[in-house]
């Protein structure tokens, strides 16, 4: 199946339907061969008008007994993936039998119980944003794990774009919560961002551009600070739903 990213980003930045996004989200995932993803955010109380909204958002599809199982064992406590994402900024993959086989029992039983749903390895997308909400999509691949290591090696930017520019349209879109302005950048800052949003590395940005690797990397560093994002591919992300810059 042809994977058409940019109309990803295209649609999912107009979805205010849950369905819609659900959908949407997982027929381009399936492209990439990932069966289920899983979003959950934990995102900080909404006070509106003196009344507090929680604004926490869970989007699954994960198969319903899985997910009942999950709640009866408790184990949102012992999810290694959740800790993982926790304490990381970038996504990264897990296997369920290699995970289970160094550890303890508890461990053991979770991914043997998972594995029984079809859920033995995947990839996951943490987010930490700067309005100081956190979520975690999680995605369960098809295949094998040296089929998933080629898959991650060669669409981990665009997945992780993915997630991010998912978690905007529930931020932006659902639970109503604006990014407030667009900022300003310099014409030179907007360049370096461009040249980043194409998967250009520091270096090569540099040389495109006729400047040093250092100069790059300051601009990149004052773009991060305008935008309020703690890395590159944020940064682009959010750049991108203000129209400041193009796919």
């Amino acid at each position: 199946m042809k994977i058409d990213f940019r109309k990803y980003l295209k649609q999912v930045a107009l979805t205010d339907d849950p369905e819609d996004l659900k959908a949407l989200t997982s027929g381009t995932l399936a492209s990439y061969g990932f069966g289920m993803f899983s979003y959950i955010s934990f995102n900080p109380p909404l006070n509106k008008k003196g009344s507090t909204v929680n604004t926490s958002f869970l989007q699954t599809t994960y198969p319903k007994k899985w997910i009942d199982t999950y709640v009866k064992n408790s184990f949102f406590y012992l999810d290694p993936i959740i800790l993982d994402a926790k304490s990381s900024l970038l996504p990264f993959i897990w296997d369920g039998p290699e995970r289970a086989e160094a550890g303890p029992a508890q461990l053991k039983k979770f991914f043997r119980q998972a594995a029984k749903f079809g859920i033995s390895r995947g990839a996951v997308i943490p987010i930490h944003a700067p309005g100081g909400e956190f979520a975690i999509m999680a995605l369960v691949f098809n295949g094998s794990n040296s089929a998933l290591q080629k898959v991650w090696e060669y669409y981990k930017n665009e997945l992780h774009l993915l997630g991010i520019h998912y978690h905007v349209a529930v931020w932006e879109n659902i639970l109503k919560r604006k990014t407030g302005p667009t900022p300003k950048l310099s014409p030179r800052e907007l360049q370096c961002l461009q040249w980043a949003a194409r998967g250009k590395t520091l270096w090569e940005t540099a040389q495109i551009m006729g400047i040093s690797e250092e100069t790059a990397k300051t601009y990149l560093k004052s773009v991060m600070r305008k935008l309020e994002t703690n890395n590159k591919t944020h940064a682009v992300s959010k750049a991108l739903l203000h129209g400041l810059i193009t796919v």
